[in-house]
């Protein structure tokens, strides 16, 4: 795997995911539909299959199939599309990570009676 340098890092911090979600649609298996942004604005949007655990399918990458969106974002930064790609799919598996979680109850934490 490659390892990110000490000023790619930074990387993560101008590289977001957004907009991530779930997706079930009838005409496509599982999958998470997201969006790439460069310091807050959306240079692109992607998605990337799940299998029944939501997690994420390894051998078939769209990011990998389809790197236009990495492109851009490498292209913005003017950054190594190595280090970029390496970001982003980290980014990718904590937003999918992120969804998995289950929602916080704050009606029930705040008020346990209601719950």
């Amino acid at each position: 795997m490659h390892q990110l340098n000490t000023e790619t890092v930074a990387l993560t911090n101008r590289i977001s995911i957004v907009n991530a979600r779930f997706a079930e649609e009838t005409d496509m298996p599982l999958h998470v539909a997201f969006d790439v942004a460069v310091d807050g604005e959306i240079v692109g949007s992607t998605l990337e299959w799940l299998d029944h655990d939501r997690d994420l399918v390894r051998n078939d990458c769209h990011l990998d199939i389809n790197p236009d969106v990495l492109k851009t974002v490498s292209d913005r930064l003017d950054e190594d599309y190595d280090d970029v790609y390496v970001a982003a799919l980290q980014l990718r598996e904590a937003a999918v990570e992120e969804l998995k979680e289950p929602e916080e109850d704050i009606a029930g934490e705040m008020f346990p009676e209601l719950a």
